[in-house]
């Protein structure tokens, strides 16, 4: 037990390190949470500051969900791996060190997926790329990742805790995106366009 509620604090505070929140303010002299819609994820740092900006942020947030499984599934196995997951999904929904106000979680679940196998890791991306292509709208793409994941469990596979990770992480990631949902049933979405 307490493995396991260190594993939970070390990624929960790894996942509260905002890699947008930080590079917005280094590079750029701003919070990337004061624009565009007001999300710290590596999709608003793009609109707003470029693609290199969007793409380096959206790295810096796998990484640390690597490092916080990395070191969950060392430590506590494959519990361990599952806690390190939600824990880190929760650190960078609602960062300790930054007010609370974080990502929805798109980055740090597709470390997720790649932490249950690789052909998880492979059909969520799938899904992310045809949702994106045909709309233009990333939320799309993001939603249809996370819900594909359960799927990908049914499909490949998975242990007690990888289908309990799987399960809490898509259920997560996808209401963190409910105001985007919102938007797209009422056809406000918006498409990405990354800032140039």
């Amino acid at each position: 037990m307490i493995k396991i509620c260190l594993i939970a604090l070390a990624a929960y505070l790894l996942g509260s390190v905002s890699s947008s929140v930080m590079l917005s303010s280094l590079l750029f002299r701003a919070d990337v949470r004061k624009h565009g819609s007001g999300n710290a994820g590596a999709t608003n740092v793009a609109r707003n500051f470029g693609m290199k900006a969007g793409v380096a942020t959206l790295l810096c947030d796998m990484l640390k969900a690597l490092v916080a499984m990395g070191f969950g599934l060392w430590l506590g196995g494959e519990l361990g791996k599952a806690v390190a997951g939600i824990a880190c999904l929760l650190g960078h929904f609602f960062p300790v060190f930054f007010e609370f106000k974080g990502g929805k979680g798109i980055s740090v679940g597709a470390v997720v997926a790649a932490f249950i196998g690789w052909p998880h890791f492979l059909f969520v991306v799938v899904m992310f790329v045809i949702g994106v292509a045909l709309t233009r709208i990333v939320s799309v793409g993001s939603v249809m990742a996370a819900a594909g994941l359960p799927l990908a469990l049914l499909l490949f596979g998975g242990s007690g805790p990888e289908w309990a990770l799987g399960l809490v992480g898509a259920a997560a990631v996808i209401w963190q995106h409910r105001q985007n949902i919102r938007r797209l049933l009422r056809g406000e979405e918006k498409q990405f366009r990354a800032k140039n």
